[in-house]
């Protein structure tokens, strides 16, 4: 092998390795995010299978609901002012946020 063959063989090991490190040092940095990722997906998988358990079954929601508006109809009323107030928020920040970002967010699921 010439002398220039061989150095070149020298410096491709040579990045090679850093290339190595620098892989390393990215999967420690993004730990974090992947955990909150990962935290954020298992959230999102337990909200809809409460959804489509609720769909499947609605009946045992129904008679709670109605049982809290016989016992007590005060907070049950104000329960539907927060829910409206929180519903109207949500449509405020979605007419707010971009098109394209709103996308990306729905359909991580």
């Amino acid at each position: 092998m010439t002398p220039k063959l061989i150095e070149l063989h020298r410096q491709r090991g040579r990045l090679q390795e850093r290339i190595a490190q620098q892989r390393t040092a990215v999967a420690v940095q993004l730990k974090p995010v992947l955990d909150a990722e990962r935290l954020a997906q298992r959230s999102l998988n337990v909200a809809s299978d409460a959804v489509q358990q609720l769909k499947a079954h609605p009946w045992p929601l129904a008679l709670a609901v109605a049982a809290l508006a016989l016992a007590k109809p005060r907070r049950v009323w104000r329960g539907l002012r927060l829910g409206v107030w929180v519903w109207r928020r949500y449509r405020n920040l979605r007419d707010w946020v971009p098109a394209s970002v709103w996308a990306a967010l729905v359909s991580k699921r």
